[in-house]
């Protein structure tokens, strides 16, 4: 156990320090946790520890609603009926040694909190998460349930009564260190569960953190288990692999993909992208080099003063979309133009698009909840990767319909084209800004402003019954119309009379 800031027995707890005096005064503010003294005052004999991430995000001073504790030296049928009187239980993981706490005061039903009994484990080796035999004992020691955790800065425990820090292996000093270090073994952390290999990826990432090399090297040895099976069933799933993939890529797209690719992840999941380190591009067009270097190119512009001011922090769509979209080039790559050398890439838009169905066999984008900031719808995102090379000579109804109608979606397609231009480099070092800011931004910008001229600009100016009342018989002329209409409206003109005089004049001098 290591102590901070003090010396202390060995066999006694320790006094509290400054770090531990402020995660206490954190957590006493919380209304989710208030019943922890009313625990603890009617069950003496029990000792309550916050464990895993709330405790590593608390030392952080990370926000982290996602609470685990673990209760010592009380009975599961002591325990139950103590949190019955303050709560409500759920006994679903009860088997496992796992309570799931409704704190009385707390209005979401959907919010739990897991207490677990101290559990002790033996995994079958398999690399599932789930193969592995568990036995609770409100007697084992809090170090022994520590010591089954995957890194030594998830392995730190909080006593709620004395509010002091156990830390039997210095998660504590590889957090001040910024350094990712399996409990003990690395080797058998990581076959124990193959998931610890995308934890350990991500944990590096979102802490800016570097992986300790004895823990380097055993990761690598099992990123090609990433997607074995067992029985026909995935031993990590799909689901999982998307959302610790996305929650790095949200973090930081740049250390993502250079850890991805240095442990060898990114060609087992995802060799889509990892193809495109190879593939050449036209110098001419493409100064800044293969796909996979453009790609980083238009990653690093997300960071950008330009690309903030137009649309603030990317979201993990439009991260996505930056990093995919030209997943579809290697398959249309072209020979070299006999006369110039050129490369084209024909139709890798749409090739591209197709791509990202077949991807779910393998990562999955969208098993986060709806409205959770881990879920990236993957039509939304194969629409994006189909739409990016959209043509500067877009009428203005198409431009309504692609980038604002859906107002989302479209914004992360502009900022994928923005990124996509601002990323591109000709021969003479000059970027794709002018052509962006021509063909894409300004004809956005000037429907926009239609629309906001416009009063009832959800609703078109001219409607079927206006053109019927004026002899125009329901079918396809009156459709045709009707979009004209619609087209004239979005290019700045909003007297209707002057629309529907046009719309006329046009279908007299037609016929």
């Amino acid at each position: 156990m290591l102590i901070y800031d003090k010396f202390c027995d060995m066999t006694q707890e320790c006094q509290t320090t400054p770090i531990t005096e402020r995660i206490s005064a954190s957590w006493e503010q919380e209304p989710c946790l208030a019943w922890i003294k009313t625990f603890l005052d009617e069950v003496p004999e029990a000792s309550l520890y916050m464990v895993g991430g709330a405790v590593r995000d608390s030392i952080l001073e990370r926000p982290n609603k996602d609470y685990d504790i673990v209760a010592c030296g009380v009975t599961p049928e002591k325990l139950a009926a103590q949190l019955k009187k303050i709560g409500k239980v759920d006994l679903v993981g009860v088997n496992f040694g796992v309570f799931k706490f409704h704190p009385a005061n707390v209005s979401n039903p959907q919010y739990f909190i897991d207490i677990a009994l101290p559990r002790t484990e033996i995994p079958a080796g398999t690399g599932g998460s789930r193969d592995v035999e568990v036995a609770s004992d409100p007697h084992t020691p809090i170090e022994t349930d520590l010591a089954r955790r995957d890194f030594t800065f998830n392995a730190l425990a909080f006593n709620l009564r004395t509010h002091t820090l156990i830390d039997p292996h210095g998660g504590r000093a590889d957090l001040d260190a910024r350094v990712v270090r399996a409990v003990g073994d690395p080797r058998a952390r990581f076959q124990e569960d193959y998931t610890r290999v995308l934890r350990a990826l991500r944990f590096a990432v979102q802490l800016d953190a570097k992986i300790e090399p004895d823990t380097w090297d055993a990761l690598k040895q099992f990123t090609g288990n990433l997607l074995d099976t067992r029985e026909n069933k995935r031993l990590v799933p799909p689901e999982t692999i998307g959302i610790e993939f996305l929650k790095a890529l949200h973090a930081d797209p740049l250390k993502t993909l250079e850890l991805w690719d240095a442990s060898g992840a990114l060609p087992i999941v995802m060799p889509e992208i990892a193809t495109l380190q190879t593939c050449e591009q036209s110098p001419d067009v493409h100064s800044e080099g293969t796909v996979w270097e453009h790609t980083l190119t238009a990653l690093r512009v997300l960071t950008t003063k330009d690309f903030t001011e137009r649309f603030g922090n990317a979201d993990l769509l439009t991260q996505l979309g930056v990093l995919l979209h030209d997943v579809g080039k290697p398959i249309t790559q072209s020979e070299p133009d006999p006369k110039n050398g050129r490369i084209h890439f024909f139709g890798h838009e749409k090739e591209g698009a197709q791509i990202i169905p077949r991807m779910r066999e393998r990562i999955k984008f969208d098993s986060a909840q709806e409205h959770s900031p881990f879920h990236v719808s993957m039509d939304d995102l194969a629409w994006i990767i189909e739409n990016h090379m959209v043509s500067g000579a877009m009428r203005a109804s198409t431009i309504e319909r692609k980038f604002i109608t859906r107002a989302e979606r479209g914004k992360a397609l502009q900022a994928v084209m923005f990124c996509d231009a601002y990323g591109t480099f000709d021969a003479q070092g000059r970027n794709g800004a002018e052509g962006y800011k021509q063909f894409v931004e300004n004809p956005i910008n000037k429907v926009r402003v239609a629309l906001q001229v416009s009063a009832d600009a959800k609703n078109p100016l001219v409607c079927a019954a206006d053109l019927m009342a004026r002899g125009v018989k329901p079918g396809p002329e009156l459709g045709a119309l009707l979009k004209e209409a619609r087209e004239i409206e979005l290019n700045g003109e909003h007297n209707k009379e002057k629309i529907m005089s046009a719309l006329l004049k046009g279908a007299t001098n037609e016929s």
